[in-house]
C-alpha cells in the first residue's frame, strides 16, 4: 500500500504531512486499523501510531500504547485484539498484542535481534513470527576474535550472516518455542511505514513481503526455505510445509528454486506464492496457486486477460502427451513407469480444472 500524503497551503506544510499506510480491515469488517506517521523535525524522526477507524460512522481512536515506532499491526481472526511490532530507545522490534479497548499492550517476545515478521494461527490463540538467530557466544580470548569463514558474502561483509527462524508464542503469555533450526532458514525483510520492501531480494523481480503462512486450521505451517543465509544462495529457495505436531517437512511442489512468499487463502485450502513466469529466473515474476496436498506444481494465475485458459489448456495437453510416451515405453506391466504417468494425470487434472474454471467466470 502505498502511503497517502496530505497538504496544506499554509507556512510549514512539510511538517504538518501525515503518512498514512498500511491499512488493515477487520476480519469482522467494522473497523480499519491504520498507521498513521507524524514528522518531528527537531529530532529528525517519524513517530507512528495506530489509529482505528469505525467503518459506520467514521470515529477514529488512537491505539493507547507508549511507543511511538509501531508497524505492521494486524488484526487476530475474531477481531477482538490486535498485533503489532515496537520497539523502544532504539531496541529491536518486538511483538505486542492489545485489546482495542484496552489501554494497555502485552508484550509477547523477547527476541534479542528482535521481531521480523509475525502470523496469527487461525484460531488466534497463538503467533508465529521469524526472527535472525543471535551470534554464538564467545568466552575467554576468543571474544576478541571476530574472524569468520568467507562465503558468498558482499565485500563489505564484516560478520558471518545469521539464519532467520521460525517461532511460535502463545497469547497467553507462554514462553516462545522454536519451529525451525540449522543452518536452513527463512529469508528475512524489513518493513518501513511507507512500503514494505526487502533488503535482500530472493531473484529478479521478486517482491513477497511475507515467506510463511498458516495452512488449514493450523496444524501445519508454509514457508520460504533458503539453503541458508548467505543471500546469494537464496535463489535455491522452495516452499516448504512444515507439519507442527511431528516436525516433519515436505515439499509443496516440484520446483527446485526461484520460489518465495506465502499467503493462504481465506478458506485455508490453497497457498500463493511467487515464482518466475516459465521458470525463467530472468522472466517477469508470476503468482502461483496450490493446494497444501504437495508434490503439485502451482497455477500460474497472474497471466494476463484471455490468454489464461489457454495456457493452462496447453500445459493440459503437454502433460498428456508425457503420460502417452511413458506408457508407450512398456506395454505390458508399465515398466515401473505407472508413479510417474499417475502424477502426470494428476497434475493435467488440476491445470484442467483450473481452466475450465476460468472459462466458466470470463
Amino acid at each position: 500500500m502505498w502511503p497517502v500524503f496530505s497538504f496544506s497551503a499554509a507556512d510549514g506544510a512539510i511538517a504538518q504531512t501525515l503518512t498514512l499506510a498500511d491499512p488493515q480491515i477487520s476480519p469482522d469488517g467494522s473497523r480499519v486499523a491504520l498507521l498513521v506517521g507524524h514528522n518531528d523535525f527537531d529530532h529528525d524522526s517519524v513517530h507512528v501510531q495506530a489509529v482505528l477507524i469505525d467503518v459506520a460512522g467514521g470515529g477514529m481512536h488512537t491505539l493507547p500504547v507508549p511507543q511511538t515506532d509501531i508497524a505492521f499491526v494486524r488484526w487476530s481472526p475474531r477481531a477482538d485484539r490486535l498485533a503489532y511490532l515496537a520497539g523502544a530507545d532504539g531496541e529491536p522490534k518486538q511483538l505486542y498484542i492489545i485489546f482495542p479497548s484496552d489501554v494497555r499492550a502485552r508484550k509477547l517476545t523477547n527476541a534479542p535481534q528482535g521481531v521480523d515478521y509475525f502470523a496469527w494461527r487461525p484460531d488466534g490463540n497463538a503467533i508465529a513470527y521469524d526472527t535472525e538467530d543471535s551470534p554464538p557466544q564467545r568466552r575467554g580470548s576468543a571474544r576478541f576474535n571476530s574472524s569468520f569463514e568467507v562465503g558468498d558474502n558482499d565485500y563489505r561483509a564484516t560478520t558471518q550472516p545469521l539464519p532467520s527462524h521460525l517461532w511460535l508464542v502463545r497469547t497467553d503469555g507462554s514462553a516462545p518455542t522454536p519451529l525451525t533450526t540449522g543452518a536452513s532458514m527463512l529469508p528475512s525483510g524489513s518493513l518501513s511505514l511507507s512500503q514494505p520492501y526487502l533488503d535482500a531480494l530472493i531473484a529478479p523481480q521478486h517482491f513477497p513481503d511475507q515467506f510463511f503462512c498458516w495452512a488449514g486450521n493450523g496444524g501445519s505451517i508454509a514457508y520460504t526455505k533458503a539453503p541458508d543465509a548467505y543471500d546469494t544462495h537464496w535463489d535455491e529457495a522452495v516452499m516448504e510445509l512444515r507439519d507442527l505436531a511431528t516436525g516433519r517437512e515436505r515439499a509443496l511442489t516440484r520446483h527446485n528454486g526461484l520460489e518465495a512468499g506465502c499467503d493462504t487463502s481465506p478458506d485455508g485450502k490453497r497457498v500463493a506464492y511467487w515464482y518466475p513466469h516459465d521458470g525463467k529466473p530472468l522472466a517477469a515474476s508470476s503468482i502461483f496457486s496450490t493446494d497444501f496436498s504437495g508434490g503439485v506444481n502451482g497455477l500460474e494465475v497472474t497471466l494476463r486477460g484471455d490468454c489464461a485458459s489457454d495456457f493452462n489448456l496447453n500445459v493440459v495437453r503437454r502433460n498428456i502427451e508425457r503420460i502417452i510416451d511413458l506408457l508407450q515405453r512398456d506395454n505390458s506391466d508399465y515398466g515401473g513407469h505407472r508413479v510417474a504417468a499417475i502424477r502426470k494425470l494428476d497434475e493435467g487434472r488440476e491445470m484442467l480444472k483450473a481452466a475450465i474454471a476460468w472459462d466458466n467466470t470470463h
